[in-house]
């Protein structure tokens, strides 16, 4: 496994599904269908004798604390909603232990831009879109199965059970913060997806002797050396955007747990530039404001016109005739003369 997708969808929502999938197992069951229609009352009548059930066995349970006991009344479904936070939980601490460059997928992104989402998910696998994508069927909204306060209850309950890293992706429904008609954007998504990556993804904390075979090759791709990592340093292919890199790099950057937008947005200012490659971007054109504007220096020559001099400083920025002719990408210009 290289990487992960985590899809996350609305709470409330998910708990109605799964009563869904109990109606469906119960179908043959005429009485019990007669007791639990597919309604409002019936997804409560449901739940009733579900926390009845529960409730008895957490009363005797050594394992939940009064504060988490407590917090059930009011919420139904209350076991669903626990499991609920549990599977995020544990989904999360996997992902981090096992060190994956994960992309958070929210149910409701794909109805606010479905070609925006699909294609970021698209560029985190680092795949290409094969066909025209089906028609996406827009999912059923059944938060008024809840009133405000069951709703409040259960967004206290979620928080106090969740971690840190789980609240940050299910504190988007929360009733008080948002009001009761928050709509999910895409806003939100990029929120998300940027904390996923700058607080769990990435190996800042590590020791170079202390990173997997896999990674210290992709951080090797990237120009670090011992050195430069133990020391937080900047490597030569830093200060690359995104579009610039080879597909062999966006690789290992991928590894270390970067996405196109945490990449670009972690190129360093000027003033934080090692001094031989700011002399080297210095040659090329480039000074502190046009830098830190994040403007660029129009460089319209091809690696085999350049002087010597300016391969060199090129070679110093990590380019290789290759990469330096794929990115400018120009009509030749000599400039030996």
């Amino acid at each position: 496994v290289q990487r992960a997708t985590h899809l996350v969808r609305n709470p409330f929502n998910n708990l109605v599904s799964r009563y869904h999938l109990e109606l469906n197992r119960n179908s043959k069951d005429l009485e019990w269908v007669s007791k639990h229609p597919n309604s409002p009352e019936g997804f409560r009548a449901h739940c009733k004798e579900m926390d009845t059930i529960y409730t008895r066995k957490e009363e005797q349970s050594r394992l939940l604390s009064n504060d988490i006991r407590t917090l059930f009344k009011g919420v139904p479904c209350h076991a669903e909603v626990f499991k609920y936070v549990q599977w995020h939980n544990l989904a999360l601490a996997t992902t981090k232990r096992l060190h994956l460059p994960t992309h958070v997928l929210h149910y409701e992104s794909y109805e606010t831009d479905f070609n925006a989402t699909l294609q970021k998910l698209l560029e985190f696998l680092d795949l290409e879109q094969m066909g025209e994508a089906p028609t996406f069927i827009k999912g059923k909204d059944y938060l008024h199965y809840y009133t405000i306060n069951q709703r409040r209850a259960a967004m206290k309950l979620i928080q106090r059970v969740a971690t840190p890293e789980t609240w940050e992706l299910l504190k988007h429904y929360n009733v008080e913060e948002y009001g009761e008609d928050y709509n999910y954007t895409e806003d939100n998504h990029n929120e998300i997806n940027g904390y996923m990556n700058s607080s769990m993804l990435l190996y800042d904390d590590y020791d170079w002797n202390g990173l997997r075979p896999k990674v210290k090759k992709a951080a090797s791709i990237l120009g670090y050396t011992k050195d430069i990592w133990n020391n937080n340093g900047i490597s030569v292919i830093d200060v690359h955007d995104w579009i610039e890199l080879t597909a062999e790099q966006r690789n290992a950057a991928l590894t270390l747990g970067y996405t196109q937008q945490t990449w670009d947005d972690a190129i360093p200012e000027w003033e934080n530039l090692p001094l031989e490659i700011k002399q080297a971007e210095l040659e090329l054109g480039y000074t502190e404001k046009i830098w830190n504007d994040e403007s660029d220096v129009s460089i319209s020559y091809h690696w085999d016109d350049m002087t010597d001099r300016l391969q060199k400083v090129a070679s110093t920025l990590g380019y290789t005739q290759q990469t330096w002719d794929a990115d400018n990408n120009a009509t030749a210009v000599d400039t030996k003369n």
